[in-house]
Parts: C-alpha cells; structure tokens; sequence
C-alpha cells in the first residue's frame, strides 16, 4: 500500500546537471520538490509523506525535514555523524585491512588532517595537489578528482546535529553492526541524544548486527563501493532479492510504519 519515487541525482543516468555542484541543503531542497510534485497527485495521500535515505541520506533526510511540516516521518539508514569524522574512519578501516602499522596509520590520518584543514579554508585544488606533492605519506593512495574536491569543499561542515534538534516528526533509524563507513555506536547515540534532547519522543533506533552499510547481511565489516565487494553486493540484490537483507528488516520497517497513529498530523 506504499508508493515510492526516487531518483537520479544530477549528471547520473539521464538526469541532467552535475551532482558535484551540490550542497546537502541543495539535496534537501530537491527532496522538498519531489514532496511537492507529489502532493498534485491524486492517488497519493498528502498527509502521509515520509522519507527514506541511505548514507548520505541520512544527512538529507534530518535538513528536509527540519524545512518542512510536510514530512511526516524518516528513515535514515546507515547515516554518519559528521562528514569529517566519517571520512577519517573509512581511512582508518581501509588502512587497516591493508595491514599497516599503527605509525603508518597515524601519519596518514595526520595528513588527512591537513587535506581537511585545506578543505575548510576553501583551498584551491592546485593548493591540495601542492601539499600532496610536499607532505603525503607512502600510504597515500593518489589524489581525488577535480570535481571531487569541489564537492568536499561545499559539504566539509555537515554535520546531522545541526538539523535534528529541529526534527518534530517520527523517526526510525536503522543501522548495521557490520558497517565500515559509520562509527555506528556514536551515530546511535547521537540520534537517539539530539532527537530526545529537542523533545522528539517518537524515536525508534534498531541496530541489526550482521548488517554491512548496505543493509546486506554479512558476517564481517567490508568495503562494498567498489571492486569485487560491489559485484558480489549487486549479485546479492539480483539473485536474493529480500533474503540477501536481515530477516526482520523489512518487517522492521512496515511494522513501524503501520503502528496507529504513527504518521499524524504535525
């Protein structure tokens, strides 16, 4: 009985533009159009305008609803913190697997330091590629794109703290133990401290153990954006369809939804 629109953002697949150039503000404002868009449907109940997002989402889903009333519950899934902190732990994560020393990977997290440092100042990428040349490490792995490094300059500062102390509505946050890209314990904690500090009692935080940050099961914590980890994931999601996901995570969901008087009138 649910009905789901999503997207392309700009410059994938055939949407037009180039993602590059946004803000997460930007991204919640494209949220907020779709909402719109929706509400001229007739089929579509107005009153009962939820969101769901993954990763990245997260942050988008906190701001979309901080600036509208129209949204009347979210579910974030697998969402960080803070840029900042969740970049220094992939590092960390990757550097590990790679069976570096503790020396080694505290120089590159100390450069990473820096890389950030530029970012917050605005640098320029020929700035960014001046310090690579004059202080990167042996760990380091080679230089993000041009368009990247835009990118990373508009969203340094986010930070999900700074939109959900404004969330009123239902929220339902979801998370998996075997996570590489999300300190998952700090994320649990500061969702369930910032919503309930705002006086947001409709907050439900589920944890499910054997859950990667794809929401796929998997017993240990790996990398699934790219290589072979991606394929088998895609594999996954081909061949085992709702079986590949935790056995209760759907239920999670529509259970949730379905509670009465879950999705209310703000």
């Amino acid at each position: 009985g649910y009905a789901c629109l999503s997207w392309d953002k700009p410059g994938v697949g055939q949407s037009s533009g180039d993602w590059h150039h946004q803000t997460m503000t930007d991204r919640a404002e494209e949220v907020l159009a779709a909402v719109t868009y929706l509400k001229t449907r007739q089929e579509i109940d107005e009153n009962r305008l939820g969101l769901i997002g993954f990763s990245q989402g997260g942050w988008v889903l906190a701001l979309a609803a901080s600036m509208s009333r129209d949204i009347r519950f979210i579910i974030p899934v697998s969402g960080a913190v803070d840029w900042v902190s969740q970049e220094k732990l992939v590092l960390k994560n990757m550097l590990e697997d790679q069976a570096l020393s503790k020396e080694e990977i505290e120089t590159a997290l100390c450069f990473r330091d820096q890389t950030n440092g530029l970012l917050r100042q605005k640098a320029s990428y020929d700035r960014y590629l001046d310090l690579i040349r004059t202080r990167a490490p042996q760990s380091f792995s080679g230089p993000v794109t041009r368009a990247d490094w835009h990118f990373f300059k508009l969203n340094v500062h986010t930070c999900v703290t700074q939109s959900l102390p404004l969330v009123k509505c239902p929220v339902l946050a979801l998370f998996g133990g075997n996570d590489a890209y999300v300190d998952v314990q700090k994320s649990m904690e500061v969702y369930e401290s910032e919503l309930r500090a705002a006086g947001n009692t409709d907050v439900t935080i589920r944890l499910f153990p054997r859950a990667d940050h794809s929401m796929l099961q998997s017993r240990t914590k790996h990398f699934v954006h790219k290589g072979l980890p991606m394929v088998i994931n895609v594999l996954k999601w081909e061949l085992l369809g709702k079986d590949a996901f935790p056995p209760d995570y759907f239920s999670t969901i529509t259970d949730w939804l379905d509670s009465p008087g879950r999705i209310r009138d703000l």
